[in-house]
């Protein structure tokens, strides 16, 4: 990245690159090699992060870091007291590892800046598999060979069973879908902030959003709108851009009125149909979550059955057989429900409440520095930008998805979080020194 123009390198940016790297490569790394190394090297990626950097202190709320204390508690007493399996293990490493990102938060942004672009790197990448698949699918078989055996059929195999969608290089068109999004925030908040050039930017974004389409995940884009939605509308209040996005909100329901108007024509195109039938289903009643529905009683079944302390986290999976008519062992599809039946009550308020107070902080950093026009906060305002995005977006898709038990997010959210209590930390320490000076004088 540059710095006043100037390339710049340190230990701590290719640090957090490289745990945010780990964010896209769970399960190349697990076939390949094992789940203990993907926790052994990003533990140790973690540690290298924490004591190459000073650690600033004064950023984190007492409340907040007791919250994180009392989540990663819930965590690993669940962990020892019951018995768990490997991808427990992981989720407990890498949420621990993503506390300590959090705690030990660089005060540069080109460390931030840094691991953005490589999250962008990263989502064009998975994007052009999505591309090869579709358009050049000798190109993308003959690049398949490149990856590990068991990698490589594990993506052979989902390609078998998946019916809609192209995944290019993961194992699951929803990976793909988050991760080409990953990119998509980052390219929002490049733009919005001016710090990427406007028409080389929107040409990617048109193509990442493409190549998201391609993957016919609905929650994903239904979601993301959402919360770019949420993010754009926030800051600005009842100000007169406020009526321009309106205006916009108003020209994109219009649009959308006909393309529904041709959708007879477009479900000719393979990778639509699937939208329009969801909403055709919408519209007559039937049940188009996908199996969903089953999976929510369920989780309310095994919440009745231990209200307060929950059947054991990473236990639903390991429930369904037997008692409902889905073969596969799968997550619940909604965090929330999932954490009420798998922590209980306790643990459901413990995580929703660190969430939350995630959110509103990111979203008070976000609407300082927005409404602030010092070169600081200019410097700072993508990254807070993909903060409050990628944040909005979490919480939002944990009503249908299960963010929190994927390690793509579990990093992405940690490393988001991070920004924030950086920014905290920029702001407090100018803040101190403003007040000192004016003491003087």
């Amino acid at each position: 990245m540059t710095e006043n123009g100037k390339l710049t390198f340190t230990i701590s940016s290719a640090l957090l690159s490289l745990f945010v790297i780990m964010a896209f490569l769970l399960h190349l790394i697990t076939y390949a090699l094992s789940g203990f190394f993907y926790c052994a090297f990003i533990a140790a990626l973690t540690l290298a992060f924490g004591v190459s950097k000073p650690i600033a202190r004064k950023a984190v709320p007492l409340f907040y870091l007791v919250l994180w204390l009392l989540v990663i508690t819930t965590l690993w007493v669940n962990y020892l007291a019951r018995h768990q399996t490997n991808m427990v293990l992981i989720d407990d490493v890498v949420l621990t590892c993503g506390f300590f990102v959090i705690l030990m938060f660089s005060t540069k942004i080109r460390d931030y800046a840094s691991a953005m672009n490589v999250i962008m790197i990263m989502a064009m990448f998975f994007a052009a598999g999505v591309f090869l698949q579709r358009f050049m699918p000798g190109i993308f078989k003959l690049i398949l060979q490149v990856f590990p055996a068991k990698f490589r059929n594990a993506i052979t195999e989902a390609d078998a069973k998946n019916q809609f969608g192209l995944k290019g290089f993961t194992i699951n068109v929803g990976f793909t879908a988050n991760y080409v999004l990953a990119g998509i925030f980052v390219l929002i908040a490049k733009l919005r902030s001016g710090e990427k050039h406007k028409i080389k930017g929107n040409v990617e974004i048109i193509l990442l959003c493409i190549a998201l389409i391609l993957t016919a995940k609905r929650g994903p884009i239904i979601f993301a709108v959402l919360s770019i939605l949420i993010v754009l509308i926030i800051p600005y209040g009842n100000s007169e851009r406020m009526k321009k996005i309106w205006r916009g909100i108003l020209i994109t329901l219009i649009i959308c009125a006909v393309f529904w108007m041709m959708k007879n024509q477009l479900k000719q195109v393979s990778f639509l149909k699937r939208y329009i039938e969801s909403i055709e289903g919408i519209l007559n009643g039937q049940d188009v979550s996908s199996g969903r529905f089953t999976l929510y009683q369920w989780a309310i079944h095994l919440f009745l059955e231990s209200p307060v302390w929950g059947i054991g986290w990473g236990k639903y999976r390991h429930t369904l057989a037997g008692n409902t008519k889905i073969i596969t062992s799968l997550d619940t599809h909604n965090v929330y429900l999932q954490l009420l039946c798998e922590t209980g009550i306790v643990g459901f308020f413990i995580f929703v409440s660190v969430f939350l107070a995630s959110w509103i902080m990111t979203k008070d950093a976000y609407c300082f520095c927005f409404r602030n026009h010092s070169e600081t906060n200019h410097k700072w305002r993508p990254a807070l930008l993909f903060s409050f995005l990628f944040q909005t977006y979490f919480l939002l898709l944990a009503l249908t998805g299960n963010p929190l038990y994927d390690q793509f997010y579990q990093v992405i959210y940690a490393f988001s979080c991070s920004i924030t209590m950086a920014y905290r930390f920029v702001y407090l320490n100018r803040t101190e020194e403003r007040d000192v000076k004016e003491s003087k004088t």
